[in-house]
């Protein structure tokens, strides 16, 4: 991502967050800054910086003539973003998702006891932890790569949930030592849910954040997925307003 900060920083619009990956194409025009890569779902996402709609519109153009498919995401506050996504919809393009932001501050939060055991993830519950990510989640999950590094990591840490041996559920939070925490993904087993486990695990995972430094917690939810709002509300969780994302995809 260092590489490219120089040819976005003159853009006013730009979705360039997160790694980039695997780069398969550059378009360097004019009117915008494009970067096709592998994300990690192996699907070519389209990171872009323009100055206005209709300049991101041309560069999606170009991506369209070199690949059968694509995904790219628009960020916006939320309310513009609503309104947005209908001038992006009419260009062929599927709205496949909306997240919405929620934002936590965590010197309000609730210090509970888990009455399940919770476990730091290891190297060898990698394989274990994967197969529970990709039977949940259809896209953004996380790669073996990311899990060896944030097993091995001081500032990103997976808790796992166990029932006899077994992981029946996982948090993975990022940038744990920062003043801003942020929840990568919380899952629990389907058979395994109604129970209370997301809402220990979430808690268990906020208040180890909180005993290292962090003040505030920021993560990311389906705008549809209402029992994880609800949970999130549950914890303390309120929408942030300013933070908004809608995902496209385009395949021929």
């Amino acid at each position: 991502m260092e590489n490219f900060k120089n040819k976005i920083a003159p853009y006013k619009e730009k979705f360039f967050f997160g790694k980039v990956y695997e780069v398969i194409r550059i378009y360097d025009e004019d009117f915008g800054f494009f970067v096709v890569h592998k994300n990690p779902d192996n699907i070519n996402e389209v990171f872009w910086a323009v100055n206005d709609l209709e300049d991101l519109k041309r560069g999606l153009e170009l991506a369209k003539q070199d690949f059968s498919g694509f995904i790219f995401r628009y960020g916006k506050e939320f309310n513009q973003l609503m309104q947005d996504k209908e001038k992006i919809k009419p260009w062929g393009y599927r709205l496949s998702d909306i997240h919405v932001g929620f934002r936590l501050d965590l010197g309000k939060i609730a210090k509970i006891k888990p009455n399940i055991n919770i476990e730091l993830l290891t190297l060898a519950g990698i394989d274990e932890v994967m197969r529970l990510d990709y039977s949940m989640f259809d896209n953004f999950n996380a790669s073996r790569e990311e899990l060896v590094e944030m097993v091995n990591s001081k500032s990103d840490q997976v808790f796992i949930a166990k029932e006899e041996g077994h992981a029946i559920g996982f948090i993975i939070i990022n940038d744990i030592h920062d003043k801003q925490c942020f929840i990568r993904n919380l899952g629990v087993c389907e058979t395994c849910r109604g129970k209370g486990i997301g809402y220990q695990l979430l808690m268990f995972a906020l208040n180890q954040a909180k005993a290292k430094g962090s003040k505030s917690c920021f993560l990311w939810v389906g705008y549809n997925n209402k029992v994880a709002i609800n949970l999130y509300k549950k914890a303390g969780f309120v929408q942030d307003f300013q933070e908004g994302e809608a995902v496209f995809s385009y395949f021929f």
